[in-house]
């Protein structure tokens, strides 16, 4: 699982992969019928930014290639801290579909350490 971070809370990042489907060709981001982002926090699994299966197809901060490159500019709110761990992990699920109905499918998830800043001035 790739890793972002540490970030600090309530910061602006931004994530970037190269999608692929089974056979390691990159997916064709003008080709998907469905691109969601789902991002929460991992121990408490409470969702973050109302990020459940969003609409990220090329909207919310999110867009995907031609070549198969996600960009994502994560916002501040994407990088809230809801507990009280100096690190917090949170999970962002990226679920893409294409070929029509489902055919095809790719699930594409990223591990973000926040660090907490509370506290700090």
């Amino acid at each position: 699982m790739p890793l972002l971070g540490p970030i600090n809370e309530r910061t602006s990042s931004r994530y970037t992969a190269t999608l692929t489907d089974e056979t390691g060709a990159a997916i064709d981001g003008t080709a998907l019928d469905t691109a969601t982002l789902t991002l929460s926090d991992v121990a408490t699994g409470t969702v973050l930014n109302s990020r459940t299966a969003q609409n990220v197809k090329n909207a919310n901060g999110v867009t995907i290639s031609a070549g198969g490159a996600l960009v994502w500019v994560l916002d501040p709110a994407d990088t809230a801290i809801v507990g009280t761990a100096l690190v917090e992990e949170h999970r962002a699920l990226f679920t893409l579909t294409w070929g029509g109905a489902g055919v095809k499918a790719c699930r594409h998830d990223v591990l973000i350490q926040v660090r907490n800043l509370a506290g700090v001035p």
